[in-house]
């Protein structure tokens, strides 16, 4: 996993789960609204992230949107369009 180190606490560099060791590290050039995935096979998933103040409904409207698949926009686009703070 990784992710943007001025958007999240400090956290350990290995975690164990599902009886697996799962490494996280952090970047600064990551976008800070979104984590990324690395599996064992090198295949990679971003996931946006929705910030917890966001309402029920902004939220469900910013995971339609970055569900679309036809889309070109950015992490802070997709949030912003629908009226929620990104981390920048």
């Amino acid at each position: 996993m990784s992710y943007h180190l001025d958007a999240w606490g400090a956290t350990a560099r290995k975690v164990l789960l599902g009886g697996r060791i799962v490494r996280l590290e952090g970047f600064r050039a990551t976008d800070p609204d979104t984590v990324e995935a690395i599996g064992t096979d090198s295949r990679r998933v971003r996931l946006l992230v929705v910030p917890r103040e966001a309402p029920g409904g902004a939220a469900r409207a910013v995971l339609r949107s970055a569900a679309d698949g036809d889309s070109t926009a950015t992490a802070a686009d997709i949030l912003a369009g629908n009226g929620v703070a990104g981390t920048r």
